[in-house]
């Protein structure tokens, strides 16, 4: 997975800190009404990380938008590792389109290498999970709580095939 090491005092020193050079999101409205205060292109993959902290609930608002993909062709994920670098021990939000058309998003705990992404609770509260396409972009939502006293974290995002209805590993060479 493509990854980025942060610190943060819950997850507020990130969004303020390591990525001063974000920028507001003003022009980037979603359906619904949703606004972020704050956006990051990432440095990989088309995507753009939209983020709201809420200070006095500790919690943070997130869409992960990616640009120019075939949504029925390809899963997305943005995930945390709250303890360690890397892909194993992440917790995934997990996003792509069903040959029908509708969306998927859920959580996915990253628990080995050979993870097919299923469907299972992660090791801090997540809320609102679900994704939309929106012409050639998939943007996926969730409200995410992580644990106290949490002081590092690494977020990693990736894009994947599918096989059916089904995400397939991602190329070693994304990694």
């Amino acid at each position: 997975m493509a990854s980025k090491s942060f610190s943060f005092a819950f997850l507020f020193l990130f969004f303020l800190c390591t990525f001063a050079a974000a920028e507001p999101c003003d022009n980037n409205r979603f359906r619904g009404g949703k606004t972020f205060d704050s956006c990051i292109d990432l440095p990989s993959l088309n995507c753009l990380l939209h983020w709201n902290f809420h200070s006095l609930t500790q919690t943070v608002d997130v869409a992960l938008r990616r640009n120019s993909v075939d949504q029925k062709t390809r899963w997305m994920s943005w995930a945390i590792n709250p303890h360690s670098k890397g892909m194993v021990g992440s917790q995934a939000l997990v996003a792509f389109q069903k040959d029908d058309g509708t969306m998927v998003a859920y959580t996915s705990p990253i628990t080995s290498y050979a993870t097919q992404l299923q469907k299972g609770d992660l090791s801090f509260p997540v809320n609102g999970v679900s994704s939309i396409p929106e012409g050639n972009e998939m943007i996926m939502f969730a409200t995410l709580a992580l644990p106290a006293n949490t002081t590092t974290v690494n977020h990693l995002w990736q894009e994947g095939p599918l096989a059916g209805n089904f995400p397939r590993m991602h190329p070693a060479s994304l990694l």
